[in-house]
C-alpha cells in the first residue's frame, strides 16, 4: 500500500497546492496491490513469473515519462516473465511482461482499457559498457469513452444544464490531443485511436573518463500507429554521476552521491494520450495556455544530490515551446492565439524522503 498527497481527481500528479483559505488537504490511497511470486514454490528459476494485481505503479521499463507519467498508478494486472538471468556473457537478462489495465468501468457501454506488453534485454559489452533495449506495444481500447465521460462538463451543452457526474476538470485541463466535437461543442472522442509502439534504450559506461564517474546515454521513442500524422514522440538525453543508470530519474543511494542529466523532448499532439504522459510540461504563460504533455518541444536540465541516506534533493529546469501554436489559446476565454515563440521556463525543486 502507498498513500500520497494531491488532488484525487488527477491521475498524473501527487503535487498539493496550498491555497483556498486554509482548507484541509487530501491524503489518497495511491497503491493497493498483491504481488505473487510462485517461482520458489514450484522450483521455477530464476523466479520466472511475477504477477501484480490491484492498483500499483507503472512497472514497465522506462527511460523517461514519454508514455507514462511517474505518478500514474494503473489498476488491473501485470505479469512479468523473467526468462533469462546471468552474471556473465553478453546477454545478462531477458524478460517479457503483459499488461491489462482498466481505465474506467461503465454500466451502459464497453469499458475503456489498455492491453499490451513489453520485451526487455539487458546486455554487457565486456567491462566497457552495459546496454539495455526494450520494445513495447500499448493498445488503448475504447478510449473515446474517456473523452466523453471525463472532458464534457454537460451531458448535452448548451441546451441541457444537467451536469455530467463523470466530468473530470483535471483531466479536461490536461488534454492536448486532437478531439472531435459536434455542432454544439460536445466532445465525441479523439480524432484518432491510440496504439503506441514504444522503444526505449540506455547505454551506460561505468568509468569512461577514468575518474570513477559513470556516464550514460538514453532515449525513448513513441509512435502511434492509429494516427495519420503528428504521431511521434521522442525523449533523448545524457547523464553523468553516481546513479550509474536511469539518468532521467537519477535515483541515488548513498550520502554525498550526485547526478546530472540533460533531456531533449519532442512530443507531437497525437503521439500518446496526453492525460497519462509527463504532466510537468504543461505549457502555460501569461499570454496563452495549453494543457497536457503533448504538442510540445523542450529541454530539461536536472541535478540531484543525496543529502543523507534516503533523502534526495532535486532541481529541474524546463525550457518549453508548443509545436502547433494555434492550439495554445489566449487566457480568460480570449480568442487570441499564441503569437511569436515565447519560451516557458519552469523551475522545479523537490526534496524526497524515503522511509
Amino acid at each position: 500500500m502507498r498513500l500520497t498527497s494531491g488532488d484525487p481527481n488527477d491521475p498524473i500528479s501527487t503535487n498539493q497546492t496550498f491555497s483556498n483559505t486554509f482548507t484541509r488537504k487530501p491524503i489518497n490511497l495511491d497503491w493497493a496491490y498483491l504481488t505473487l511470486k510462485p517461482g520458489k514454490t514450484f522450483g521455477l528459476e530464476p523466479g520466472w513469473v511475477t504477477v501484480y494485481a490491484g492498483k500499483f505503479g507503472v512497472n514497465a521499463y522506462r527511460t523517461s515519462e514519454l508514455v507514462w507519467d511517474d505518478d500514474v498508478s494503473p489498476e488491473g494486472a501485470t505479469e512479468t516473465f523473467n526468462l533469462w538471468e546471468r552474471k556473465t556473457g553478453f546477454l545478462r537478462g531477458f524478460r517479457l511482461s503483459g499488461v491489462e489495465w482498466v481505465l474506467d468501468e461503465l454500466a451502459a457501454d464497453r469499458d475503456p482499457w489498455i492491453g499490451g506488453g513489453q520485451a526487455v534485454a539487458d546486455t554487457a559489452l565486456g567491462s566497457v559498457a552495459n546496454w539495455t533495449v526494450a520494445f513495447a506495444d500499448y493498445n488503448y481500447i475504447n478510449l473515446n469513452q474517456v473523452a466523453l465521460n471525463k472532458f464534457n462538463q454537460f451531458n448535452d451543452p448548451p441546451t441541457n444544464s444537467k451536469a455530467n457526474s463523470n466530468y473530470n476538470s483535471v483531466l479536461a485541463g490536461e488534454n492536448s490531443n486532437s478531439l472531435v466535437t459536434d455542432a454544439k461543442g460536445k466532445i465525441l472522442g479523439y480524432k484518432s485511436g491510440f496504439n503506441v509502439v514504444n522503444g526505449a534504450s540506455e547505454l551506460n559506461f561505468p568509468d569512461p573518463l577514468g575518474v570513477g564517474i559513470p556516464v550514460g546515454l538514453f532515449g525513448d521513442l513513441a509512435y502511434n500507429t492509429q494516427a495519420d500524422g503528428h504521431n511521434v514522440g521522442v525523449y533523448t538525453g545524457v547523464g553523468i554521476g553516481n546513479a550509474g543508470k536511469d539518468w532521467y530519474h537519477n535515483g541515488l543511494k548513498n550520502q554525498g552521491d550526485w547526478g546530472a542529466s540533460y533531456t531533449y523532448l519532442w512530443v507531437e499532439k497525437n503521439a500518446v494520450p496526453s492525460i497519462l504522459t509527463y504532466s510537468d510540461i504543461t505549457y502555460n504563460n501569461k499570454g496563452a495556455t495549453q494543457g497536457g504533455g503533448t504538442n510540445i518541444a523542450g529541454h530539461i536540465l536536472r541535478f540531484d544530490y543525496e543529502l543523507f541516506n534516503n533523502f534526495q534533493l532535486t532541481a529541474k529546469v524546463h525550457f518549453l515551446n508548443p509545436l502547433e501554436r494555434s492550439l495554445a489559446t489566449g487566457n480568460s476565454g480570449s480568442a487570441l492565439k499564441l503569437i511569436g515563440d515565447p519560451t516557458l521556463v519552469r523551475t522545479q525543486l523537490d526534496a524526497v524522503l524515503k522511509f
